[in-house]
């Protein structure tokens, strides 16, 4: 049996660092500040500078603060106050007339090491932010797209989610997978706009699937619960709305689906792909009530795959012609293998494709 896949976002897998990652940091803390010492030090040294280079110590702890936390940068400071003191020694910095420069040099470099290790601080705070703010959209991207189960009703399913924000791991892309009295049923959808209210938006779908799925004989029927949940959400806002495709695998392997102007399925048979035929309805909060989604039907047969998808899929553009990506072209791909390898190969296709950039995020769920 295969496992159900996941693709984990960029931002999740950087945390699994190798273990030779703290050496090559602690290198950092002490090697760049010291080779910065050796340098003023030997320039001192080899021109008689007498004093004119210590001033360049007080370089010596801002250079550490870049990537060592505040203790480290505190001994840089001291020893930079150490090795400029030192040094006036061989410059004769202590002599009547250039004491009370040398102790102006030194007083500035222990000040601005004060100030060096303010800034660490300031440093190792954003960071242990920005690391709440990863573990924070990891446990909301946990929430919100749950991991279906290794195999549901005889059917091997594989889900992905690629993000094209920087900043985030989780949008307004959606899908969840659930099995009631035998039949397996697929919800996946786009919000349109980005940011946390296409998050905020994205779960309200979400929390009324789940709610609804097993109450429901037909998809266009649950497609009117999300289409409520929604309108309540956007409260008249013609701007906010949700495209959506739900979909029923029953036990007699047909499959019913119903769209809210959401893209149609994509079948794969035979090693060949075949776009199904589109819901026709509307998208959700902007009066699905009023026209409700037709259902479609259609026989499956034993090692069909099917792919349902989002338009950051399609809408990914070659950065050379700027045309999109064509999917059913590519759908031969997705017969590749187990359907953890497939939904791997069309992946694959679309980086080629588009350059690996893509310009709104993706969701897939290939289903065997």
């Amino acid at each position: 049996m295969d496992a159900p896949v996941r693709l984990a976002p960029a931002g999740r897998l950087a945390r699994v660092r190798p273990p030779s990652f703290l050496q090559a940091r602690e290198m950092q803390w002490w090697g760049w500040p010291a080779l910065l010492v050796l340098l003023i030090v030997g320039a001192d040294v080899a021109d008689g500078t007498h004093g004119t280079v210590d001033g360049l110590f007080v370089a010596v702890p801002f250079v550490a603060s870049t990537s060592a936390p505040p203790r480290i940068v505190a001994v840089w400071g001291a020893l930079a106050v150490v090795a400029a003191a030192l040094l006036g020694v061989v410059d004769h910095s202590y002599t009547p007339g250039l004491v009370a420069a040398q102790a102006e040099r030194l007083a500035l470099i222990a000040a601005t090491g004060a100030l060096a290790v303010q800034t660490a601080r300031r440093r190792v705070r954003r960071e242990a932010a920005l690391t709440s703010a990863g573990r924070l959209t990891d446990a909301l991207q946990d929430l919100l797209l749950a991991t279906p189960p290794a195999l549901i009703d005889g059917l091997r399913i594989a889900v992905s989610y690629r993000s094209a924000g920087v900043d985030y791991r989780v949008g307004g892309d959606l899908y969840d997978v659930r099995s009631h009295r035998g039949v397996t049923r697929v919800v996946i959808g786009d919000v349109q706009g980005k940011g946390l209210d296409a998050v905020k938006m994205a779960g309200v779908v979400l929390a009324a699937f789940r709610e609804h799925h097993d109450r429901r004989d037909e998809p266009a029927a649950l497609l009117a619960d999300l289409d409520r949940a929604v309108s309540r959400e956007t409260a008249g806002d013609d701007e906010m709305f949700v495209t959506a495709l739900v979909a029923d695998i029953c036990p007699d392997r047909s499959l019913v689906y119903a769209s809210a102007g959401h893209p149609p399925p994509l079948l794969v048979r035979d090693g060949q792909g075949l776009l199904l035929a589109p819901g026709g309805g509307l998208p959700l909060g902007v009066g699905l009530g009023d026209h409700p989604a037709g259902v479609q039907r259609s026989a499956l047969r034993p090692g069909d795959r099917l792919l349902l998808y989002t338009d950051g899929t399609t809408e990914a553009r070659s950065p050379t012609t700027g045309e999109e990506f064509p999917l059913v072209d590519h759908a031969p791909v997705l017969a590749v293998g187990t359907i953890a390898d497939g939904l791997t190969a069309v992946e694959a296709a679309v980086d080629a494709w588009s350059g690996g950039r893509l310009h709104d995020d993706a969701a897939l769920v290939a289903i065997e």
